[in-house]
């Protein structure tokens, strides 16, 4: 035989009971939603890793030197 929980709810307090467990399943759903839109906000957004102008203006000056040396 498996063991029970038994939730004892008074008449009066059931409705607010009822009502306090939809909120909460309310929230939660809500907070999902917005972890989702919130990762797909950065999926679309571009990723820069490092410098890009810094890396660009490297290579632009290494060409300038090549050019000066020949």
């Amino acid at each position: 035989m498996s063991d029970r929980i038994i939730i004892d709810i008074a008449v009066d307090e059931f409705e607010f009971i009822k009502e306090a467990i939809a909120f909460k399943a309310r929230s939660l759903i809500s907070y999902l939603d917005t972890c989702k839109e919130h990762h797909e906000e950065q999926q679309a957004a571009p990723e820069i890793v490092g410098n890009a102008f810094t890396v660009n203006k490297r290579a632009a000056a290494r060409k300038q030197v090549r050019r000066t040396r020949k």
